[in-house]
């Protein structure tokens, strides 16, 4: 764990001199705000402000230091209409729709989170990925435990099983690949699409790890 000495703020990777932090220049991680009275970074409670997050509901918005948190919920109600099960609430510009998250999604690299690959020098993050998320290049969520310090990550997280078509948005229990002990870690929600790849709904993560990711082996 990176942290900046004392008279510095940032994320314990990129450290600025307390002097050179104002208004205009917050110097705070994501997630933190510069209070000018404390001379500190202080906690966003984005679960305050429906623009800072991306939760369904305010019901659903959890905040954490640094972070916040959103439920994962199958089948929810959005305006007034209940989701089928093949279809989540997804907001299309300002306006929240029952959509297919196969076909409205954000793509993501895998190729730097590889299972195979080991962690070494500075670690990449996943924990501020929100909404549904679509591997490149024919990967997806590694099944199965993969054992710490890989993919890029300390104590990455893998996938116990992934769905099939025909149960459409299933909520899915994460691995976490700890150092120590694999433990069974939070839900996300997954789909597998009849195209032929699956899409995931990422909410957040309270440590500064990655989702771990493999070569998807077909659709049943």
């Amino acid at each position: 764990m990176c942290t900046c000495k004392s008279g510095f703020v940032g994320n314990g990777l990129n450290c600025t001199p307390v002097v050179f932090c104002g208004t205009t220049n917050t110097c705070c991680p994501p997630g933190y705000i510069w209070d000018n009275t404390k001379k500190a970074c202080v906690d966003t409670n984005e679960c305050l402000n429906s623009l800072l997050h991306t939760c369904l509901t305010q019901s659903e918005c959890i905040n954490m230091k640094g972070i916040y948190l959103c439920n994962a919920v199958p089948n929810p109600t959005c305006s007034a209409e209940v989701c089928s099960t093949d279809k989540d609430c997804i907001r299309d510009g300002t306006i929240l729709k029952c959509i297919d998250p196969c076909e409205n999604y954000q793509e993501i690299d895998g190729s730097r989170r590889l299972y195979t690959l080991n962690s070494v020098g500075r670690f990449p993050t996943d924990r501020y990925l929100f909404g549904w998320y679509r591997y490149k290049n024919g990967l997806g969520l590694r099944e199965g435990y993969v054992g710490p310090l890989k993919c890029g990550s300390v104590e990455p997280y893998s996938l116990s099983s992934h769905p099939t078509v025909s149960e459409g948005v299933k909520s899915v229990a994460l691995l976490t690949n700890g150092l120590t002990s694999n433990t069974t870690g939070p839900s996300i929600l997954v789909k597998a699409c009849a195209a032929g790849y699956h899409v995931y709904k990422f909410r957040g993560l309270l440590k500064s790890e990655v989702y771990c990711s493999g070569k998807l082996i077909g659709l049943n």
